[in-house]
């Protein structure tokens, strides 16, 4: 065997070897999906919700990660706290919480507001401003990178304010009717189009932020509103304004 001959052999088995090798790992990937094709041999279980390649918690055969994840993953976590007063009042939030769930009861006759303010006083971000007794849950540093260090509450009677992580929030479903203002996480794996209902008097609006957009504003109407929007694939969340009114997504 001359010098060329064996080159050109050695370098055809590294080709097979290669080739062998990208195969049998295509084969290894492939046999957790296929069916065994030999006579009598059972076919395998796959698990619906198996981890992908990547080895994150939460990210299910189709590589997206779920809501309640992506949400502790994008905005952090910490423990809930509950503060209770009347009247006027500033409360210091959490250390660590730079994004959060805002739950507020108020029974009163006069103003109700909640403004999340920086170290220095500044505003942050307006979460509510009502006449009269008040119930929902809204947020702050879900639609831009928030500052916020307290709560400055406005009020004529007794409250209650429950801060949480944003991952605590509720998923939303497509056939429940909901009243007031919500931020609730939206789990879709693909784009889908929704009717959007509201039926009151206020404004009724909604912010959507997922894992791959900057906040979209899908409603902002006066009065009661029904339409039709194409929402792209989750994981997101969204953020309902509808103080004093019933909504629901179809």
């Amino acid at each position: 065997m001359d010098v060329h001959t064996a080159m050109a052999r050695s370098r055809r088995a590294a080709v097979r070897r290669a080739t062998g090798a990208a195969l049998g790992l295509g084969l290894l990937t492939m046999s957790a999906v296929l069916p065994a094709t030999t006579a009598g041999a059972a076919a395998p279980v796959v698990a619906k919700t198996a981890v992908a390649a990547t080895g994150h918690p939460g990210v299910t055969t189709t590589g997206r990660i779920s809501a309640k994840k992506w949400a502790k993953k994008k905005f952090g976590s910490f423990t809930s706290k509950t503060y209770r007063g009347s009247g006027d009042d500033v409360i210091r939030l959490p250390k660590s919480a730079h994004a959060a769930l805002v739950t507020a009861k108020h029974h009163g006759d006069s103003n109700f507001a909640i403004v999340a303010t920086t170290s220095s006083g500044a505003w942050d971000t307006l979460l509510v401003n009502e006449i009269g007794s008040y119930k929902g849950t809204t947020a702050y540093g879900v639609e831009g990178k928030s500052k916020a260090k307290y709560l400055e509450i406005t009020a004529d009677g007794a409250w209650t304010i429950k801060v949480r992580a944003v991952d605590k929030a509720p998923t939303v479903k497509a056939k429940k009717s909901y009243a007031g203002d919500q931020v609730l996480l939206y789990d879709t794996r693909s784009a889908k189009v929704r009717t959007f209902s509201y039926r009151g008097d206020s404004n009724f609006a909604i912010w959507y932020r997922t894992a791959s957009s900057y906040p979209d504003l899908l409603v902002n109407e006066i009065d009661s509103y029904k339409g039709r929007k194409l929402v792209t694939a989750g994981p997101g969340v969204l953020v309902v304004s509808a103080a004093g009114g019933k909504w629901s997504v179809r």
